[in-house]
């Protein structure tokens, strides 16, 4: 902790301007809170970040259990946010200190032998449309988020023999990187949930939402976490209405199972367009084992 600290003061000493992200935990035993609230405690006056990283994968090949990794996810986001908070009460700073999820991913594969090179399935590209929405939803104190390899190793984009092609996983990146500008809000969720082995009472759908105030629209991202059944749903709107109509991007598919390839994209994103009714609500049916963004006026 002490060396850490010194580096910092001598960091900012030669560039007031330049943001410090410190190293907090990436390994979740029993002490992974102890370690982050040490590191917060050295360097809370010169720390503008924390990072975190986190990989998950179905190494016990149940569906259920892996669609629902997440959570931990966004209980780990909850836990270093209530240390942020803890950290800022002991010092006189006014600034904020924000969580870096510098590293996320699935990753249960491949290994050495494989170059670490994943070759994603449909099922992968709903735990990272989770990921996007947890970040979504707790964009008050995750300002950072980003994948740490981008092509070939345990990446969205492959090249082969010269051609660049997309994984499963990319094209959740690419809707909640395209659309997914302004504010987070908070969205309230009522739905029947399941149970796994370590966790009970997980809602089917796993929502976040953004208002884009610019284009004056509201973007709805739904992962239907249902294996086999649509959940149909009421969406509503307390604060305006909806325009008559609203673009539907869709990832869905039958077989969980099914990756992309270089000679065929078996995963990617459908457009379609729905009639709202212009009211404060109308009702959508997700299907199953899916991710749907709406993209919808207001007015």
């Amino acid at each position: 902790g002490k060396y850490a600290l010194e580096a910092a003061k001598l960091m900012k000493w030669i560039d007031p301007e330049i943001k410090l992200v410190v190293c907090g935990s990436s390994a979740f035993g029993s002490g992974w809170i102890d370690w982050n609230r040490t590191v917060l405690s050295y360097l809370k006056d010169h720390a503008d970040y924390i990072a975190l990283h986190t990989y998950v994968g179905d190494y016990a090949k149940d569906y259920y259990d892996f669609i629902s990794m997440t959570l931990d996810v966004e209980n780990r986001i909850n836990i270093v946010e209530g240390l942020i908070r803890e950290t800022l009460s002991k010092t006189r700073r006014t600034s904020p200190i924000y969580i870096a999820f510098d590293e996320y991913n699935v990753w249960y594969r491949a290994w050495t032998d494989q170059k670490l090179e994943e070759v994603y399935d449909f099922q992968d590209a709903l735990v990272v449309a989770q990921f996007l929405n947890c970040f979504v939803r707790n964009a008050q104190i995750v300002k950072m988020a980003n994948m740490a390899q981008l092509v070939n190793v345990i990446a969205p984009m492959k090249v082969d023999d010269g051609k660049l092609w997309l994984q499963t996983t990319y094209y959740p990146l690419q809707l909640f990187a395209k659309n997914c500008r302004g504010t987070s809000l908070r969205t309230y969720v009522a739905c029947d949930t399941f149970n796994t082995s370590r966790r009970t009472g997980v809602p089917y759908l796993d929502v976040s939402s953004v208002y884009d105030e610019k284009e004056h629209t509201i973007i709805i991202n739904v992962v239907n976490r249902h294996r086999d059944s649509a959940v149909e749903a009421d969406i509503l709107n307390q604060s305006a209405l909806f325009g008559e109509s609203a673009d539907i991007f869709q990832i869905s598919g039958g077989d969980l199972y099914i990756t992309n390839s270089i000679e065929k994209q078996n995963v990617k994103t459908v457009k379609n367009k729905i009639t709202t009714g212009g009211g404060s609500s109308f009702r959508y049916k997700f299907p199953p084992h899916s991710l749907t963004m709406i993209k919808a006026g207001i007015r």
